[in-house]
């Protein structure tokens, strides 16, 4: 094994560890991610927890705080509960318009990220699930060919990522979801797009808030 190779799988262990413990509230919001205490934890090196803790930032898990370093991120109820509900009224819309509006291409290039991401879920690949979810919602978005639909949807990943608020434990249902959404849009069924994305979203919503209350009482 090369020494590239074996860095990379390091730094994957280190991210899956941690993001799990987030998840499950172990590492609960605002707490301080400390290399040290990672590193005594995990037996890893610094370097590979460096690097999971940067793959943690980018999905919006982690914040860097000056003072503090890298801590766990903190999200209000109120910004979760908000965030989902504007989901709830563009992604069902957009869902409902990229049926209309559909082409081979397009099609084709759902059914490949879907694919991607039920492979990434079987495998146990959350890095990759977690992006590749993130990727499936907005390409919903851009075959609508609702411009500022896109567009606030982007903006909506700055204040609380997709990212974020994947939870691997449900990947599963996520990927049938997904599937009972991609069947709607090959079948240009607009309506079905449309009430079956808004109960995918409603139920990241619940998901998402009750996992927030269940870290606060941890």
């Amino acid at each position: 094994m090369t020494t590239e190779a074996f860095s990379v799988t390091k730094t994957q262990a280190a991210y899956v560890a941690i993001r799990q413990a987030i998840e499950t509230g172990e590492f609960p919001p605002g707490s301080r991610l400390l290399v040290s205490a990672l590193q005594q934890r995990l037996g890893i090196s610094p370097t590979p927890i460096r690097e999971a803790l940067r793959m943690l930032q980018s999905d919006g898990l982690a914040t860097s705080q000056a003072h503090l370093g890298m801590t766990v991120t903190s999200y209000a109820q109120t910004d979760i509960e908000e965030v989902y509900r504007i989901r709830e009224m563009l992604e069902p819309l957009a869902a409902s318009f990229a049926a209309e509006h559909r082409t081979p291409e397009s099609l084709e290039r759902l059914e490949t990220v879907h694919e991607d991401l039920a492979r990434a879920v079987r495998d146990g690949q959350n890095t990759a699930a977690a992006e590749l979810n993130g990727e499936w919602h907005f390409l919903i978005t851009e075959m609508s060919g609702l411009r500022l639909v896109a567009e606030f949807t982007m903006r909506l990943r700055a204040v609380l990522p997709i990212k974020a608020m994947w939870q691997t434990s449900t990947g599963e249902l996520s990927v049938l979801e997904h599937a009972q959404i991609n069947s709607a849009i090959v079948e240009s069924d607009s309506e079905k797009a449309c009430a079956v994305m808004g109960a995918h979203v409603a139920r990241g919503r619940r998901q998402a808030i009750r996992r927030f209350a269940e870290r606060l009482a941890q």
